[in-house]
C-alpha cells in the first residue's frame, strides 16, 4: 500500500490504551460536529451542510442527549467487570453484557 495513514483509528506501539481511546472518541465526535459539516461535508450537488438542518436536528434530539453518556458509562461498567473478574467463561461474559 502506497497511501499514508491519514485518519485511521490504528494503534501503533508504544501507544497506550488511553491514547487510542482518546483518538477514537475524537474521530467519532469530529464527524458529527457542526464545524466539520459546515466546512467540509457536501452533498452530491456540492452544497454544504445547512446550519438550519443541524439546528433542527439538535432541537429534535436534545431530550435524548443524556442517553449517549449513559451508553459510555454502561461500557465502562462492563469493561470493569470483565477486567476484574477471574475465571471468565463465555456465559459469564454474556450475563455481564446483558
Amino acid at each position: 500500500m502506497d497511501q499514508q495513514d491519514v485518519i485511521l483509528n490504528t494503534e501503533y506501539p508504544p501507544a497506550s490504551t488511553a491514547r487510542a481511546e482518546t483518538q477514537s472518541m475524537f474521530l467519532d465526535s469530529i464527524m458529527s460536529s457542526i464545524e466539520y459539516k459546515t466546512l467540509y461535508a457536501r452533498n452530491s450537488d456540492g452544497e454544504y451542510f445547512p446550519r438550519e438542518q443541524y439546528e433542527a436536528r439538535v432541537r429534535k434530539l436534545h431530550p435524548l442527549a443524556g442517553r449517549g453518556m449513559m451508553s459510555i458509562a454502561a461500557m465502562v461498567a462492563f469493561e470493569r467487570q470483565i477486567y476484574t473478574s477471574t475465571d471468565l467463561t463465555t456465559d459469564m461474559v454474556l450475563d455481564i453484557a446483558h
